[in-house]
């Protein structure tokens, strides 16, 4: 990890931001027919991204990476942030 100095703390004690992306990879389809097919509410199918150092890296297969957003995982819901800090 880098020694410098950022705005008089040590880049070492920042850490990371980290965002958890959530999609529905039904489109919006489970809410609208799941009543009717499963007989319960099903409101989505959750797929997730972890955005971390300017790309999102999901399980497509595989672990794949990309530019956030671009996934084909379905419809962008939220996303959920912190921040992970080095030991």
């Amino acid at each position: 990890m880098s020694e410098r100095k950022d705005q008089g703390f040590d880049a070492r004690e920042l850490g990371y931001k980290v965002e958890l992306w959530i999609y529905d990879l039904s489109h919006g389809m489970a809410r609208a027919m799941s009543a009717q097919i499963l007989g319960k509410q099903i409101d989505l199918i959750p797929h997730t991204g972890v955005v971390v150092y300017g790309s999102e890296y999901y399980y497509g297969g595989g672990i794949q990476a990309a530019y956030p957003g671009t996934t084909a995982a379905g419809v962008f819901l939220r996303f959920v942030s912190g921040v992970v800090k080095p030991r």
